[in-house]
């Protein structure tokens, strides 16, 4: 059994936020799953945090019931106040999902995990 993880590289794009109208630059999440493993709900939160300012921080979650396979995406928005992410900078990326272990409901578990990440522009 493959653990769930982040790619080491996570791509920053334009991401409309329909809570607050404005269209921003954040980290779309993204990482292998075990290809047996469905993961039913992800929650992610991702964070930029340099030694000269106050960081940059986005989080996102998916929709309860997903049929999440592997590779799985979840496109993530920059919490209130948060600076934008810098691609010169590293950051940590955090996670909690429901995986249906080989797709079965009667194996299901919460699984948490943390990796290091570096950022990448879309273009």
């Amino acid at each position: 059994m493959a653990r769930p993880a982040f790619d080491t590289t996570l791509v920053l794009a334009p991401r409309y936020d329909p809570d607050t109208g404005d269209t921003r630059i954040s980290p779309r999440a993204k990482g292998p799953v075990d290809p047996n493993d469905e993961i039913k709900w992800i929650g992610v939160w991702i964070f930029q945090i340099p030694d000269d300012g106050p960081g940059a921080a986005a989080s996102g979650t998916s929709g309860y019931e997903q049929k999440i396979k592997h590779p799985w995406e979840l496109d993530t928005f920059l919490a209130t106040g948060s600076e934008q992410f810098s691609t010169t900078e590293p950051g940590v990326a955090m996670a909690l999902a429901l995986i249906w272990r080989g797709g079965d409901p009667n194996r299901r578990e919460f699984y948490w995990w943390v990796d290091p990440v570096r950022f990448e522009d879309s273009g």
